[in-house]
């Protein structure tokens, strides 16, 4: 089931007001025996499909003239799926960053998913946009995102 990834806690999370009652909380499930909330975890089930796949792009397009865009395409792999797919986008993205803090950013996948798509029919094709969330930390990364 997919859920939230540990990530450190803000200072402000760091501290609970004198009057809390971790003991309480921990009886009701609000927290782990850290202390540590659980409210993300327990919503993110009621909303996170683990079972949708690529058959499941159809489908959606039937039901929408809205266009799609997939965000959180880190390989070339999934690109060409997309495109093929007859997505009007993706956005490249690491999503579990703070979560999986090895991942690629989507800037460091840029070049490798661009270089597959290239070797599509038609390309480049108005039609598709790449979009990128995530690792640009300058403005040279900017420059080297265009230049792509």
């Amino acid at each position: 089931m997919p859920r939230n990834g540990a990530s450190r806690p803000s200072s402000s999370q760091a501290m609970l007001p004198s009057s809390a009652d971790v003991k309480k909380d921990m009886r009701m499930k609000f927290v782990d025996e850290g202390g540590v909330a659980k409210v993300q975890e327990g919503n993110n089930g009621s909303f996170m499909d683990s079972s949708l796949s690529w058959k499941d792009i159809p489908w959606f397009k039937s039901i929408t003239n809205m266009t799609i865009v997939l965000k959180g395409v880190a390989t070339p792999q999934d690109a060409l799926m997309a495109y093929d797919h007859g997505l009007v986008g993706i956005v490249l993205s690491n999503h579990g960053g703070r979560q999986l803090n090895t991942a690629r950013s989507g800037l460091e996948n840029l070049i490798n998913i661009v270089e597959a798509l290239e070797m599509c029919e038609p390309w480049p094709n108005p039609q598709f946009a790449v979009f990128v969330d995530g690792g640009v930390r300058r403005a040279s990364d900017i420059l080297k995102a265009i230049a792509s």
